[in-house]
């Protein structure tokens, strides 16, 4: 997969409330105004924040995984950061 259109990404309705959604780089098409369609536009365009700051998340949790390598608190960092590289890898379109 290629890479995707770099944010920031904004939600609006360009032609007027109803008449579709404008997120990102995408066009949601001509769907009725709804408390949850602009629930859904606003979380599509906060995507690529949200992959940056995960990424940075894991970045971090790798580095204190590498230094503080106690037992307990290891395998509590290693679960969480394995889930976030499954998420990070799965907006990538890469798994």
């Amino acid at each position: 997969m290629s890479k995707h259109t770099p944010g920031p990404w904004t939600a609006r309705e360009p032609n007027g409330p109803g008449i579709g959604w404008r997120v990102g780089p995408a066009w949601l098409g001509e769907k009725p105004w709804s408390d949850e369609t602009s629930a859904n536009a606003h979380l599509i365009a906060a995507a690529p924040d949200l992959l940056e700051m995960l990424e940075k998340c894991v970045a971090a949790l790798e580095a204190v995984d590498r230094t503080y390598a106690s037992a307990a608190s290891s395998e509590v960092r290693r679960k969480v950061l394995d889930e976030a590289c499954t998420v990070v890898t799965k907006a990538k379109g890469e798994g």
